[in-house]
């Protein structure tokens, strides 16, 4: 049985990685694909991606560039769980001004959460329309324009960019909440075109793996 999972084709000629074969059209793959291409389009920090478990009331982080990976919280609590609770998207432009925030991580890992993009992702289930998993970005990077126009501006003092390589290496800490900006009204919009696709993805490849159970069990 083949389920193709269609592209996340939110801008033109957008770098993303092919669809996977129907081979490779597993969840776990999925997540890594979507993740990807989120952290590339919104040039954020971190991106994370929860999935929720309407059994239990919790969600799950099952990818992340930091120690949040395998951590379980409950619908309704911070961010990710707000958005998974109400179906809604959040754009925050400073988590520490918000009483949503849940700062325990930050504190656990030494990282500082400025703004924060959050999307549902859902799609249809035996149960009807519901979230299935939710998609966070963390820490917008500075707009590539920004960098351009200080690339140009810096470009001949050849020993300054030496001495900033030179520190960027020397520094092995976090970048600091003051480098980073927040996401923009575009950024929503991409992120919630993703979160769409994403769905789609998901539910494909969660009937692919129900399919394939079901055939094992039968041979």
């Amino acid at each position: 049985m083949n389920i193709p999972c269609q592209k996340l084709n939110i801008i033109s000629n957008p770098p993303f990685p092919p669809p996977p074969p129907p081979s490779d059209l597993n969840v776990d793959s999925v997540v890594v694909k979507i993740m990807d291409s989120a952290h590339y389009i919104l040039n954020c920090d971190r991106v994370s991606l929860y999935l929720v478990n309407h059994d239990t009331q919790t969600l799950r982080c099952v990818h992340s560039r930091d120690s949040m990976v395998g951590v379980v919280i409950p619908i309704g609590t911070g961010f990710a769980g707000e958005v998974a609770k109400t179906g809604l998207p959040i754009n925050i432009r400073d988590a520490y001004k918000d009483s949503r925030f849940y700062p325990e991580v930050d504190k656990q890992t030494g990282y500082r959460t400025k703004g924060v993009l959050c999307a549902p992702i859902q799609f249809d289930s035996e149960t009807g329309s519901r979230v299935e998993a939710v998609i966070q970005a963390i820490n917008k990077n500075k707009p590539v324009s920004s960098i351009n126009t200080a690339f140009i501006k810096n470009k001949t003092d050849t020993q300054q960019q030496q001495q900033q390589q030179q520190q960027q290496q020397q520094q092995q800490k976090e970048p600091s909440s003051s480098e980073f900006f927040s996401f923009s009204k575009t950024d929503e919009t991409m992120l919630e075109h993703m979160a769409t696709e994403a769905g789609i993805c998901l539910r494909n490849a969660k009937l692919l793996e129900k399919v394939s159970e079901r055939s094992e069990r039968a041979l």
